[in-house]
């Protein structure tokens, strides 16, 4: 339904202009990228053609820029909660997403949040071993904590995890501290 696709790209951007207003431009990339994806297929080509003037003017400040697009972390941060948001079918290339992301940016709490989710979903569809200790994920889980040690849904999602192993005691040290 491209109606909802473009209510759905018009509260993203929304979300983006609220929320990273200082790097409003690098962010919204993807989001111009899909509008005018999605106005091209809905014919309406002097709006795709508007997206994409939108998104040539802003890839002119990146030095290694295409004409529209520039891989820059925030391309493929955002590039990566999209896929992740999508179906699971896509989950292997959120986490490519995410790793790019992260070999620019190693300490942005967001991209590693993003990744600790994927590899989360990724194991849960791939099974992880009963007798393990630690998954990736955990690992990524616990990253992301030492970023930002306040960070609630991922003391949630780690305290989930040490629970399919058997980590009672401190899955619920996590839980309630995150409340």
């Amino acid at each position: 339904n491209y109606k909802q696709a473009i209510q759905n790209l018009k509260e993203a951007e929304r979300i983006l202009r609220e929320n990273h207003e200082d790097e409003f431009d690098k962010r919204i990339i993807v989001t111009y990228g899909n509008y005018a994806w999605v106005y091209y297929h809905m014919g309406q080509l002097t709006e795709a053609q508007s997206y994409l003037d939108r998104l040539e003017r802003i890839c002119e400040k990146f030095p290694d820029a295409s004409r529209y697009s520039a891989m820059i972390p925030e391309v493929y941060g955002e590039k990566g909660w999209s896929l992740l948001s999508s179906a699971a079918q896509y989950y292997e290339e959120a986490k490519e997403c995410f790793q790019k992301a992260l070999e620019e940016d190693p300490d942005n709490v967001e991209w590693n949040d993003g990744y600790a989710i994927v590899l989360s979903r990724l194991e849960t569809f791939s099974g992880t071993p009963e007798k393990c200790e630690s998954t990736q994920s955990m690992k990524q889980f616990r990253r992301v904590l030492e970023l930002d040690p306040d960070h609630g849904e991922a003391m949630v999602l780690l305290a989930l995890k040490l629970q399919e192993f058997n980590q009672i005691e401190e899955a619920l040290e996590l839980v309630e501290k995150a409340l």
